[in-house]
């Protein structure tokens, strides 16, 4: 999704980018006003509540961009309904740092919310307060290997990558507020936990669950996110190129 064509709507928000995606229409925007940007979301049919106006606010303030995405409503409703599974969305932007709000996040969680991040980069990666479940460097053979498997993972996870899965469930009365940055370990230090063999893919659970594969290299970033509704999966993809 491209995100820099800024075109103002009149009402205090800025339109950076406006497209179908899928069977999503997605629409990134920004505003200066948390205000705008609640009266831009309600009249777009967005549902929000007061809880998540308070949590979006500072990040509003902090001047960070959103995309607010939904359903086309044009399309025909597939069999078994909308709780379905989604092929991943990537997003681009500039920017050597990634983020992340934990307020936001918070709308996602119910009595447990497990949450994993995992990060390829030059060297192996930490997130205060999270355990590290896998960190290794990809070897010839390794890459190999994920291709075979994984082939849309081809152009992300190469030869010579830092892989370093990172691991955290928050539970009903955690605190979830502020923002987490991901940083680079004291070592390279490699790492297995036991049992970490399907690190890249989970699948049955019945709670929410969230995870993002994140891929630094460079000052571009990229997010890819697909959406499982049923179970509440997130998975993404970060790439700064």
């Amino acid at each position: 999704i491209p995100v820099y064509s800024p075109e103002a709507d009149g009402n205090g928000v800025v339109i950076l980018a406006e497209q179908t995606v899928g069977g999503f229409t997605a629409t990134t925007i920004r505003a200066d006003d948390p205000g705008a940007l609640f009266r831009w979301l309600d009249d777009e049919g967005f549902a929000i509540d007061s809880s998540e106006t308070a949590r979006l606010s500072p990040l509003i303030d902090d001047g960070w961009v959103f995309t607010a995405m939904k359903s086309d409503s044009t399309l025909v409703m597939p069999l078994g309904g909308w709780d379905a599974n989604v092929n991943p969305i990537e997003f681009q932007w500039p920017g050597d740092v990634v983020e992340v709000p934990l307020g936001v996040l918070q709308i996602n969680a119910q009595s447990r919310l497990p949450m994993t991040f995992f990060v390829v980069d030059e060297h192996r990666s930490k997130l205060a307060d999270f355990s590290t479940a896998y960190a290794n460097r990809i070897s010839r053979s390794e890459a190999t290997a994920i291709h075979d498997l994984y082939p849309g993972f081809q152009g992300y996870l190469e030869e010579g990558d830092f892989l370093t899965r990172l691991d955290k469930t928050f539970f009903a009365g955690d605190p979830m507020s502020g923002k987490y940055s991901i940083e680079w370990a004291a070592s390279d230090e490699e790492f297995r936990r036991g049992g970490t063999n399907s690190w890249v893919f989970r699948s049955g659970w019945n709670e929410s669950w969230l995870a993002w594969v994140l891929v630094f290299s460079g000052i571009l970033a990229a997010f890819r996110w697909g959406l499982g509704l049923a179970a509440r999966r997130v998975r993404s993809l970060v790439r700064p190129r």
